[in-house]
């Protein structure tokens, strides 16, 4: 029965032109890049992911300046961190620390251009208008391969117990030497840090700072100390001054 309907779903034929057109062209690039990032995957370049990481964990720090300034300015509480935990959760579904950074970003180039040829395929007859049926294939491939990439990188994580485990380990950081983001919470002693961890990715982790006589500011160098199970958070304080003459 299944087969059945399959068989009677109207299905287009794309020819290799369409590909160039604004409703093929994202399919094509995707794939090419996809294509890209597995042979520098396969011929073993180690310095690409973590350079991947580490801009990534850049631009987290933009947005952060752009959020403190924001909070700054228009005096609107903890909004900034709320939208940072949203910011966080979003990147947790795609599948972002679930699993290496190569694999979450080969997934979802694949799947994207896999999915989105296959909606274009079965729209395309059924809207007739290429404005239509175009957005609605790229909107179908977005999400699908927005939540595939994010199961697969699910799974991937628990065939990779070892990488899950490096990135929750945080006890393993104590004694490390993070930066702080942008000005912690005064009343709460909150805030976030970057910090490298024991495989040198650049990892980014809410922190609470233990020595209030120190208030933490932005770019201020932390001395990790412990890990708050409870409260999914590093402690840390400011660090000595003599522990950073070698940084």
């Amino acid at each position: 029965m299944l087969a059945n309907l399959a068989f009677s779903l109207p299905i287009a034929s794309i020819v290799g032109s369409e590909f160039f057109l604004w409703y093929g062209v994202g399919y094509f690039c995707t794939f090419i890049l996809g294509v890209m990032f597995l042979v520098i995957a396969l011929l073993g370049l180690g310095e690409h992911e973590a350079a991947v990481d580490h801009d990534i964990d850049h631009d987290f720090d933009i947005d952060h300046d752009i959020d403190h300034d924001f909070e700054h300015d228009h005096d609107v509480g903890h909004e900034m961190e709320h939208e940072h935990h949203f910011f966080q959760s979003i990147l947790s579904l795609l599948g972002i620390g679930r699993c290496p950074m190569s694999i979450v970003i080969m997934t979802f180039l694949f799947t994207f251009s896999v999915i989105g040829v296959i909606a274009l395929i079965i729209t395309k007859p059924i809207l007739g208008v290429a404005a239509i049926y175009g957005l609605v294939s790229y909107g179908l491939a977005f999400f699908g391969a927005f939540f595939m990439t994010g199961s697969f990188a699910r799974l991937i994580g628990r065939l990779l117990p070892s990488y899950e485990s490096s990135i929750k380990s945080k006890r393993e950081l104590a004694g490390k030497i993070g930066t702080v983001l942008y000005d912690f919470d005064t009343a709460k002693q909150t805030g976030f840090i970057q910090v490298y961890d024991g495989n040198g990715s650049l990892i980014e982790q809410r922190a609470h700072n233990t020595d209030t006589s120190q208030p933490l500011k932005k770019h201020d160098k932390v001395l990790i100390h412990g890990w708050r199970k409870e409260e999914q958070k590093l402690q840390v304080r400011k660090a000595p001054a003599e522990l950073l003459l070698d940084l």
